[in-house]
């Protein structure tokens, strides 16, 4: 007979509220709702004092950049720990402080023989000869790092299935590593967030709606770069359209955007950074929401998936990250990497055909509360758990 189960989760994690940042927020939320449904959960961060406590959850400040106290630290930290516990580590591998290289922290952790269990976020930078050679050589350190923090892992889950490549080159631990897919992070449930009428009401859905365009994120470099090669077309084409970046960075890109085409000027804002509610808002009742990211549409990607979790007409681009249910869901509007042309007629197509819009939005809402939200998450997290103590 299985005995019961008083789960104990140690939670490793390089950046952690009030820190901003997708892990983080990631992090916060799959605490709180381990801590609600009854396990033991502690975080161990590097972020700074001067946030509200997560209810139920112990966050402990590590004394460091990721060096020898944060080793010392964590060291007497997971001696203490019962039998049972899971030290659970989020991986990416500029997290470690170090410039992103903190190759002696890797190798301590590689070398721990706690239960340790490695998320992987982000394996690895991606490689091409077409970049420079400093990126090549980034590329290279980044798979070196990868290799030493799988190193004794008893379990690795990856973000996205594009990732299992290379964790399976230098062996996962416990045998293939698992998709374990990241939730929005705008709060355990973003629908709630939204007036029930625009996500459910067929007369909300059907109407013809602002000609609105949004977009949602950070404003990175390797999405601004195909940000301007769609959104310059699209404001020329469609003179009625009115374009809303949402996010933080926002405002620093208008000004980039308005130097291609200064003729949009009152047709463009920024909001900056804004309240999870306001940005659930406005990305569910746009019109379209594109998301033209260099690698591809991928899960590990918060503000595509906080678009998702409100079911927006997302229109968003195919890559080398890309899953497959991106093109045979019908949750989105899917065009190849190398044809802004096409994202273009995809964003005019939804603006033009309420119908169409309707039935995408509803399939989004749909797969987002099958397989993506935060409860899926962590009662796959719990079940690895349970089974785990029960083989023991």
């Amino acid at each position: 007979m299985a005995r019961a189960v008083r789960r104990t989760w140690s939670i490793l994690t390089p950046e952690y509220p009030p820190d901003s940042g997708g892990i983080g927020d990631y992090i916060e939320l799959v605490a709180a709702r381990l801590a609600e449904r009854g396990d033991d959960v502690t975080v161990l961060t590097r972020s700074p004092p001067g946030r509200t406590p997560t209810p139920n959850v112990t966050v402990e400040l590590l004394p460091d950049d990721f060096g020898a106290a944060t080793k010392r630290s964590l060291d007497d930290a997971w001696r203490q720990l019962p039998e049972d516990a899971v030290v659970l580590v989020q991986y990416v591998p500029q997290g470690f402080r170090w410039r992103g290289v903190n190759m002696p922290f890797l190798r301590w952790l590689g070398a721990r023989r706690e239960r340790r269990w490695l998320m992987v976020h982000e394996a690895v930078f991606p490689l091409s000869r077409h970049q420079p050679p400093r990126r090549w050589v980034l590329a290279g350190v980044t798979r070196l790092m990868l290799r030493l923090a799988i190193r004794g892992a008893e379990r690795v889950f990856i973000s996205i299935p594009a990732w299992e490549q290379f964790v399976e080159a230098w062996g996962a631990g416990g045998g293939h590593p698992e998709w374990l897919p990241i939730p929005a992070t705008l709060g355990a449930d973003p629908a709630a967030l939204v007036p029930p009428g625009i996500l459910s009401s067929p007369e909300e859905a059907l109407r013809p709606v602002p000609r609105t365009v949004a977009h949602f994120g950070t404003y990175g470099e390797f999405v601004s770069a195909p940000l301007k090669e769609v959104l310059p077309p699209l404001l020329a084409r469609a003179p009625d359209v009115e374009l809303i970046l949402l996010g933080a960075g926002s405002e620093r890109f208008l000004t980039e955007l308005l130097a291609l085409v200064p003729e949009a000027a009152g047709r463009v804002r920024a909001t900056g950074r804004i309240a999870p509610a306001e940005v659930a808002l406005e990305l569910a009742r746009a019109g379209a929401v594109i998301f033209p990211f260099s690698e591809g549409a991928s899960t590990r990607r918060t503000s595509l998936m906080a678009a998702l979790s409100v079911g927006a007409a997302i229109v968003t681009v195919d890559g080398a990250y890309s899953e497959s249910f991106w093109h045979t869901s019908g949750a989105a509007t899917v065009y190849p990497w190398n044809r802004p042309d096409v994202a273009v007629d995809g964003i005019l197509g939804l603006l033009a055909d309420p119908a169409r819009r309707a039935e995408q939005r509803r399939r989004a809402l749909e797969l987002y509360r099958e397989r993506f939200r935060l409860d899926v998450v962590v009662k796959r997290l719990q079940a690895a758990y349970d089974a785990r103590v029960v083989r023991a």
